[in-house]
């Protein structure tokens, strides 16, 4: 579990440096960088608690990943009925996800596209939080 609000991976601008060098940059700023942050911190928790390392990424076969980001609920606002639970507003929530991927990426695995398999959910409740499971999907061969 992440605490804080979630913040979308934003746009990628590739370049080049005065001194040669290719960079990219997300448009998310520094609050996007922050929340990449705090993922991986929570990763390298979990990962500890599990006994596994977080570099070299421990998943090198296909993954599967579960992410519910969960939106603090306004307290001026009243939902109408039967939508209670989930937010109908930006930011939408493959590009949480998104963020999410890449701040792993190079830490649970050696690349995101590993992933081959994804359930992404956003909703109300009581503080802001995403919930990340990420399980392998084969056996190591003996």
């Amino acid at each position: 579990m992440v605490d804080g609000q979630a913040v979308p991976a934003g746009s990628k601008t590739t370049g080049t440096s005065k001194a040669g060098r290719r960079y990219v940059r997300d448009s998310s700023g520094k609050r996007g960088k922050d929340w990449r942050h705090a993922v991986v911190m929570a990763a390298a928790i979990a990962c500890e608690d599990a006994g596994w390392p977080l570099s070299p990424a421990p998943f090198a076969y296909p993954a599967a990943l579960h992410v519910s980001v969960v939106v603090e609920t306004p307290r001026a606002r009243r939902p109408a009925a039967g939508l209670e639970l989930w937010p109908l507003k930006p930011p939408d929530v493959l590009k949480l996800a998104r963020a999410i991927e890449d701040a792993l990426s190079r830490h649970l695995w050696t690349d995101d596209a590993q992933i081959v398999s994804e359930y992404l959910a956003k909703r109300y409740g009581p503080a802001h939080r995403a919930i990340v499971t990420v399980s392998e999907l084969l056996e190591a061969p003996a």
